[in-house]
């Protein structure tokens, strides 16, 4: 083997000693979905206005329900971007219940996986 080889080795050895470590702390996520449970929340809310934009983004505004009103000039709610049908599906005034997830979180997870296939320790199928 060579150096190379060794290193390879050495990551995959490295990876599952960490999986193995942290595996039993990880919680389960929701039943029948593949969404990742680490930042996911349900959100329940009244949509209050849509956004289209030119490069095809679509955006829902959800203001929560239960929310305190004493600070109005803060707007207690999120924007969620959804897929054309959604977007399309979904008025202003209607009742949005649906899981979300942070989109941070999902652009750091992502960033990790290509650098686990740069490496070399992934291979995409």
């Amino acid at each position: 083997m060579n150096d190379s080889d060794l290193s390879s080795v050495a990551y995959i050895l490295a990876l599952i000693v960490i999986l193995a470590v942290i595996g039993p702390s990880i919680p389960f996520g929701p039943d029948n979905t593949i969404i990742n449970p680490f930042s996911c929340m349900d959100l329940e809310g009244t949509i209050v206005d849509k956004e289209h934009e030119e490069d095809g983004g679509y955006k829902l505004f959800v203001e929560l329900y239960g929310m305190n009103d004493s600070t109005p000039d803060v707007w207690n709610g999120y924007a969620v971007f959804v897929s054309n049908k959604t977007y399309h599906d979904y008025e202003v005034g209607y009742t949005y219940e649906q899981t979300v997830c942070d989109l941070v979180e999902y652009e750091e997870i992502k960033e990790m996986y290509l650098d686990l296939v740069n490496i070399g320790i992934l291979i995409p199928t």
